[in-house]
């Protein structure tokens, strides 16, 4: 599997260099060329990149909202502020949101409410999520930017797209175009982002103690008898080897992307992605909620409760407890089985990496399962100019300039020749194919610095600037890490999904109200129950409180109209 993704990729990478051929260039600081691909679309558009945008002895200042990063020592006096600032010419000032996104969500709302200035920019605003984004745009706090994409404004966007997507990128672009538009007014008030990062692309990221399974001679399970069985072991075996009652079988902190280890156990029954919640058979959706393989699945995760196989932790703790359980402080584990992405459950040089292997998804216990769900990118709405703004088109430009290929770079790498540096493309890279740049700080995204405002608002890929490693060396933690995570998205892949697939639709207006109305008290409803079965509030062995549940599942409109507008739209 892993050569033949390595061939795939490295078609991907010689198909871009061969596009590439006919295309022009642009100068960029780092004292490299940067390629510069084709638009999406040939059109008269009114501007093509042109930079800087401040033409020079004019000054123009732009304000940012962002919420504040613990991990950055200065926005204003930061590596990223500064290369923005040289290749626009524009002058930022910065308007920091403490707290949580929600936190900060709330600080720009009575911001708002109180007729208080806003900054030029909302900048990668997770706290105000695209619904209330559009609400606030409907009630005129937000532009509609609807204007600046028709005359073209938008060329790094384009021009990212096309890299990322090649031949798909007009569909996948008018897709991404049209999900963001606020149906009632035809709106677009948030400047939509995207990345596909292949490694990421697996919904959980499940993780088991190799040295207890060597220290109890088993190997990692590959079905659910299998599963359980090792989960038994792991309680009643000490394989920790402390003399002490102490071990966590399994852990994971449910509805949680990369970290839902009830995603995991129930994708052994039925195929079951609570991001797009469908699935579709022949062009017909369905979901898996009301069908006896995913009562199979609560049955049986409701027996791994019952037992202490699977801590009830997982639908409790936060996602800094989790990690405090994943890494041992004095070299004696607790957890058997764990759920969690390795850039965020394993603590740089803690041995918690080494400690772990990936597992594999459970084999089909059903005839409908044996799958791991994988999203197929990330589409972001966070990103808005707000009415208080005086110069909208070049706010326009400047976000549609954090597109580019480099700014990419530069916002999750760090400072160019500093954090990293390009490569030749001789060296293997951390997804298998042929490396396009090599880390020379391998830790910046998880420590403190002043090199990036630790926030990813772009078009982009890591399958195209994947990194130099050397995966002959699995002693070093970062190598051991890559290796890992490839490793796991091999599994997945591996897996697969069901031939079709439930990603995104395009609601019309009328559709997208009628979903809106019952949307949140459906999936709310969903997930309580399935904590509520997973932990015996309710019973899914019994007829009785499973046939009250599908009947709530009705009158909540989950069929009409939640499930019938989306069939509609599909």
């Amino acid at each position: 599997m892993k050569k033949l993704i390595a061939l795939a990729l490295c078609l991907v990478l010689l198909l871009a260099l061969a596009a590439c051929g006919e295309t022009g260039t642009a100068t960029v600081d780092s004292g490299e060329t940067a390629v510069m691909t084709d638009p999406v679309e040939e059109d008269d558009a009114a501007w093509h990149g042109e930079l800087p945008l401040v033409p020079e002895g004019e000054e123009k200042t732009l304000t940012i909202g962002i919420r504040t990063s613990g991990k950055v020592t200065d926005y204003k006096e930061n590596s990223y502020t500064k290369w923005v600032e040289e290749q626009t010419g524009v002058n930022l000032e910065f308007v920091q949101f403490s707290g949580t996104s929600k936190d900060a969500g709330t600080q720009a709302s009575l911001m708002m409410a109180a007729g208080e200035k806003m900054p030029d920019i909302l900048y990668a605003f997770s706290g105000i999520n695209k619904q209330q984004g559009e609400e606030y745009g409907v009630d005129g706090y937000f532009l509609d930017l609807n204007p600046y994409f028709e005359q073209g404004y938008n060329y790094y966007q384009k021009q990212s797209m096309q890299t990322l997507f090649g031949d798909d990128a007009n569909r996948v672009y008018h897709m991404v175009m049209d999900q963001g538009i606020e149906p009632t007014t035809g709106g677009l008030y948030d400047f939509p982002t995207m990345q596909e990062v292949p490694l990421d692309t697996p919904k959980y990221h499940a993780w088991i103690n190799q040295e207890w399974l060597d220290a109890l001679g088993l190997e990692a399970p590959k079905t659910i008898d299998e599963l359980y069985d090792v989960l038994v072991a792991f309680r009643d075996q000490d394989p920790n080897g402390n003399g002490k009652k102490d071990e966590i079988p399994m852990i994971g902190k449910a509805d949680n992307s990369y970290k839902d280890i009830v995603l995991y156990v129930i994708n052994a029954y039925i195929f079951c992605n609570t991001s797009y919640h469908f699935n579709v058979t022949d062009g017909k959706l369905w979901i898996p909620y009301d069908q006896d393989e995913y009562r199979q699945a609560l049955c049986f995760v409701n027996k791994l409760v019952k037992e202490g196989l699977l801590s009830p932790l997982t639908w409790t703790q936060t996602a800094n407890e989790l990690k405090a359980l994943i890494n041992s402080t004095d070299g004696t584990y607790t957890c058997g089985i764990i759920c969690d992405h390795a850039d965020v459950g394993f603590e740089p040089d803690n041995d918690s990496i080494f400690q772990y292997v990936p597992l594999h998804p459970l084999a089909d216990e059903t005839g409908r399962g044996g799958y791991c769900p994988r999203a197929s990118y990330s589409v972001s709405y966070v990103t808005r100019i707000t009415a208080d703004c005086e110069d909208p088109e070049l706010a326009f430009k400047f976000l549609d300039f954090t597109m580019s290929q480099e700014s990419y770079m530069r916002q999750r790498w760090g400072e160019y020749g500093v954090d990293w540096e390009w490569a030749d493309g001789t060296k293997e890279g951390n997804m298998g194919g042929p490396a396009n740049f090599r880390l020379l700080s391998s830790s910046i995204w998880s420590t403190q610095s002043n090199s990036m405002w630790h926030v990813v608002n772009s078009v982009a890929s890591e399958k195209y600037y994947t990194y130099e490693v050397d995966f002959s060396d699995l002693t070093d933690w970062d190598t051991n890490r890559a290796m890992k995570l490839l490793q796991n998205y091999e599994n997945c892949v591996d897996a697969g999904q069901p031939d079709e697939v439930f990603t995104f639709v395009s609601y019309t207006a009328d559709e997208y109200e009628a979903r809106t109305d019952v949307n949140a008290d459906v999936t709310d409803y969903i997930k309580t129950s399935r904590t509520q079965f997973c932990n015996g509030i309710l019973d899914p062995n019994s007829d009785a409180d499973w046939n009250d549940y599908l009947a709530n599942l009705k009158s909540l409109g989950t069929y009409d109209p939640w499930m019938s507008t989306a069939q509609t739209a599909y």
